[in-house]
């Protein structure tokens, strides 16, 4: 009988103690627990991920008009208000109209009108710009400043409330230069854009699973956006696109009257994260306000910029100047969504069998190192397993001829284990014990 030449091991049992057998079922139901609870629940590696893409358009409204006249004269700190004495709506403090997920409404403001081109003194507050004679004055004019200097040195008109006696150079530019004074000390001119409210639409898609949404509640009534105003703490308007200013800086930790007087930024972060697997009503926005705008910066504080509008009367270019402080509000859209994949579970379960023969690796090189009976008989196992086929045939043939070898020199096949008393006896020992060396030599032949 011939053994085929391929490889093969032969196993061998070891015998773990109670304690030993418990411990191991515990860290091996341990792990196979915290690998699925991690990956199926909390990770969610059974699904197939997308991520959102998005588009939003912004409608502020709201209606103010501001009366300096009937402010205290002591919180006044410009001579002419009259530019501040008006209705202000959306056109007029939603600059520009449009832009790209975010809106800047404007809430205080510095306004210089009917400005020119012409020749006129440069603004005091410049400190370069104040001049005795003309020789102060020279050309080329330093970067700082309204215009190029003409290199004279002129009187500048009002220097005697601020600038008692002093003079300053004369610049090509918009006349009169603009005086960088907010008009109140108290408060921003705005500052009843607190009241001021905007839409937000954002609409969504998830293009891996065809899902479409937006963040408007989608209703039969037709007045649910001319009465409802978000509100985070109350679940029927969660739903709700409409949020007031004043509402947005609280819940993102500002003062409003605070950010509206130098201006700021603040972020709208609207989330979809969505599990496609349960209803897609389920798949709604959560919004989170967040403070971008530092209260406390003391170099360059706030947020402004200028514009202006231009007109003209009897042939002459006329322009308003406009030094806008505001509220920049930023919207970013981000979002995940899940649905259950085969593929995703194919590989979770491969994932978990992985982890689980990981563990029993460990454990195992844990309990060779500490229990060494455990660790011979181990070692044992892991031989076993190394042998080859032909090592092991090498192993039984070799244990063939030596009992082969034996058996040739048994007395069992002789003779004198019946004894010698008679003919018949001693014939029929000398015939087994012939037919036995002819039996062992061609077993061992064969072997």
């Amino acid at each position: 009988m011939r053994i085929p030449g391929k490889s093969f091991a032969l196993s061998k049992t070891v015998t773990w103690d109670t304690w030993c057998g418990l411990i191991y079922k515990v860290v091996w139901f341990a792990a196979f627990l915290t690998f699925v609870l991690f990956a199926l629940i909390a990770n969610k590696a059974h699904q197939a991920k997308d991520y959102v893409v998005s588009t939003t358009l912004t409608k502020v409204k709201g209606v103010s008009y501001t009366n300096l006249s009937t402010v205290d004269p002591s919180n006044i700190a410009v001579e002419d208000i009259s530019p501040y004495n008006r209705v202000w709506d959306e056109a007029d403090y939603v600059i520009p109209p449009q832009m790209q997920n975010s809106f800047f409404v404007m809430t205080n403001m510095v306004i210089t009108e009917d400005q020119t081109q012409g020749e006129c003194a440069e603004d005091p507050s410049i400190s370069s710009a104040i001049c005795v004679n003309d020789s102060d004055c020279s050309i080329p004019s330093p970067v700082r400043g309204h215009g190029p200097r003409t290199g004279r040195c002129i009187d500048h008109p009002g220097t005697t409330l601020e600038y008692p006696g002093n003079k300053t150079c004369e610049v090509r530019t918009w006349c009169p230069v603009e005086k960088d004074q907010l008009p109140r000390t108290d408060r921003a001119v705005l500052y009843e854009a607190a009241n001021f409210t905007v839409l937000i639409k954002n609409a969504i898609t998830f293009p891996k699973f065809d899902f479409r949404k937006r963040n408007i509640l989608q209703t039969d009534n037709s007045t649910f956006l001319e009465k409802c105003l978000y509100n985070e703490e109350d679940e029927s308007y969660s739903m709700c696109p409409i949020f007031r200013l004043g509402d947005i800086v609280e819940y993102a930790g500002h003062d409003f009257e605070k950010i509206a007087y130098t201006g700021g930024s603040i972020g709208i972060v609207i989330d979809w994260t969505c599990n496609l697997d349960i209803s897609h009503d389920k798949c709604k926005p959560k919004y989170k306000f967040l403070r971008i705008y530092r209260e406390d910066a003391k170099i360059a504080p706030g947020f402004n910029f200028r514009f202006s509008y231009k007109y003209r009367n009897n042939g002459i270019t006329y322009r308003t100047l406009t030094k806008a402080y505001g509220i920049l509000f930023e919207i970013v859209v981000e979002g995940e969504a899940g649905k259950c994949s085969a593929t995703k579970i194919l590989l979770l379960i491969g994932a978990t069998i992985g982890a689980i023969s990981i563990v029993s690796g460990i454990f195992t090189c844990i309990m060779r190192a500490s229990n060494k009976q455990f660790d011979n008989a181990s070692n044992e196992i892991f031989e076993d397993k190394k042998w080859s086929c032909r090592n092991r045939f090498d192993e039984i043939r070799q244990s063939f001829k030596e009992g082969f070898v034996k058996l040739k020199s048994c007395k069992c096949f002789s003779g004198e284990a019946r004894g010698d008393d008679s003919n018949s006896g001693e014939a029929s020992g000398d015939d087994n014990k012939r037919k036995g060396q002819e039996f062992a030599n061609a077993a061992y032949e064969h072997a």
